[in-house]
């Protein structure tokens, strides 16, 4: 298993993970808010950022699946 496999299973991990813990549906999610608030100015501000982020996760597992395939 090479670095780039790796890294692609971990940040499969935390994509899963991220959207867990983002997801307005789940009830766990008001343990959440809590921190969102303490570490951004608003909860819309904060879900912004994990939006992002979540998205950027997305585009590197994309390119990181298409690398190993090109190098198999």
């Amino acid at each position: 298993m090479g670095i780039e496999e790796k890294i692609w299973a971990i940040l499969g991990c935390l994509i899963i993970f991220i959207i867990l813990i983002t997801d307005p549906k789940s009830s766990t999610n008001n343990v959440g808010n809590g921190k969102l608030t303490v570490m951004f100015s608003s909860i819309t501000e904060g879900q912004r950022f994990l939006r992002k982020l979540t998205w950027l996760l997305i585009t590197i597992f994309i390119l990181l699946t298409i690398i190993i395939n090109c190098n198999s």
